[in-house]
């Protein structure tokens, strides 16, 4: 027969299975929890912290309804080889309300939609970019620690509040490291031909930096054809009409399967070209408009103008 085993003489095994089970179990929680707390981390952290804060006219103090807010980070990734290489974060954006305020959440996603691995890196400079039809746009793009170690040009106003210019418009905000940054944007409205062509200098810098195109091809035709309505003679006419149908033939191109109010949009854009084309052809030719080659976009903008007529006369399109 067999010989019987004592069960008492199994316990000390037993023990050390079970001691060894424990230590098991005790260290993958602690391995989850590291996961957990890194990943809880980058969430609060943020890659690119988030933005709330309001829009104001600086003449009366009035909040501003309708002004758009693009934001983009802008830093290294802590663990790139490449430390000198600065990537941009995913764009936020956020439209204000009657009270003029607006709020974008921040991001652990670059510009490309993926999200920034462990361990989280923090961004170098955020740019705000705040745009209003009626009014000359803010630009706000600075070193979140100061360049080269240097202080920002923002001035401590008091409780916990920083100023800044930035061309017209007045600049405050309250940077937290955990909760973002408050702004708050103090906007001039346009008065002289010169105010004018500030906006739309500012508005050609979106368009042909870092703002998307869905926001920045439209911004910049507004002014243009904003300045074109109120100077069709002035100073920068002619080369402002050639870069207005410029931007709108190549805005209206890249848009892929168009809906119907955007061809809607698209025809509008155009007639308002084919009329201030009209205004040129009846030009001294003393500001500009026998250069930039606008000429030779007239009959592309006519062309096009015609075929949405088509399309929208027969009720084509979605």
């Amino acid at each position: 027969m067999g010989q019987h085993t004592n069960s008492k003489d199994l316990t000390p095994i037993l023990g050390g299975v079970k001691m060894s089970m424990n230590r098991k179990v005790a260290g993958g929680l602690v391995v989850l929890s590291c996961i957990a707390g890194c990943v809880a981390l980058v969430g609060w952290m943020q890659w690119c912290p988030s933005i709330k804060g309001v829009v104001l006219d600086k003449e009366t103090g009035k909040p501003v309804a309708g002004a758009e807010i693009v934001r983009i980070g802008q830093g290294p990734l802590l663990l790139s080889a490449e430390s000198h290489v600065f990537y941009d974060s995913e764009a936020g954006s956020a439209r204000t309300d009657a009270q003029g305020r607006f709020q974008i959440k921040g991001t652990a996603r670059n510009a490309g939609g993926s999200f920034v691995t462990l361990p989280p890196g923090w961004v170098s400079s955020v740019a705000l970019n705040v745009y209003a039809e009626d009014y000359i746009p803010a630009e706000i793009h600075e070193n979140v620690w100061g360049e080269h170690g240097q202080p920002p040009r923002y001035t401590a106003t008091g409780g916990g509040w920083e100023e800044a210019s930035s061309g017209q418009a007045v600049v405050k905000r309250r940077r937290s490291f955990f909760r973002g940054y408050q702004y708050v944007v103090e906007l001039v409205k346009p008065k002289s031909e010169e105010d004018w062509q500030e906006k739309c200098r500012i508005t050609t810098l979106f368009h042909d930096l870092y703002v998307p195109r869905e926001f920045s091809d439209r911004w910049l035709f507004n002014d243009l054809t904003g300045y074109l309505e109120r100077w069709p003679e002035g100073e920068k006419a002619g080369e402002y009409l050639g870069m207005a149908m410029f931007t709108a033939l190549v805005a209206h191109e890249q848009s892929k399967n168009p809906g119907r109010e955007e061809e809607r949009r698209f025809h509008e854009e155009d007639a308002k070209l084919l009329n201030l084309a009209l205004s040129a052809q009846k030009s001294t030719g003393h500001n500009g408009y026998n250069m930039y080659g606008w000429e030779e976009n007239l009959p592309l903008v006519k062309a096009e103008y015609q075929e949405l007529s088509r399309i929208l006369g027969r009720g084509e399109g979605k």
